[in-house]
């Protein structure tokens, strides 16, 4: 047997032993959640997967796309340069379109004219002489005066 000289300093030991329980403590409740850290990594490796098939078929259809836009500006890169002539002619237009619907003024107020006598004769059922009349030309015209509805 050993030599063994008493009384023995036994508080060092003491010491390292609780220093190593503690450790071991904090080692053992840090594991503990490994588990539930496993649970949720297989769980989030599933929904990855699911995922997996629906962002190529994303993937699929944005290509796709893709290739549609490049034929569309193919096709319509020709018209480009017309446009710029056709945006001159419509600006050119639209002083004539003016002058017409002044000119086309009178004949709307003969039409609400026209169309009061027919309520007036009974022609038209279940309408008001306040009603608006609709235009060909898209406008609201009033049957009180003629003038456009603003």
């Amino acid at each position: 047997m050993a030599n063994l000289r008493l009384p023995i300093d036994l508080a060092p030991i003491t010491d390292g032993l609780r220093t190593i329980s503690e450790t071991m403590k904090v080692m053992r409740d840090s594991v503990a959640i490994l588990p539930q850290v496993a649970d949720t990594l297989e769980e989030i490796h599933q929904a990855t997967v699911s995922m997996a098939a629906e962002v190529h078929l994303m993937r699929v259809g944005v290509d796709g796309l893709g290739e549609e836009v490049r034929g569309m500006r193919i096709a319509v890169e020709p018209l480009v340069s017309h446009l710029d002539e056709v945006a001159v002619k419509i600006e050119r237009l639209e002083p004539r379109l003016e002058d017409l619907n002044l000119a086309l003024h009178p004949l709307r107020r003969a039409s609400g004219k026209r169309a009061r006598r027919r309520l007036a004769n009974g022609d038209i059922a279940e309408e008001r002489s306040e009603d608006l009349v609709q235009t060909d030309s898209g406008e609201n015209v009033s049957q009180s005066d003629g003038s456009p509805e603003e």
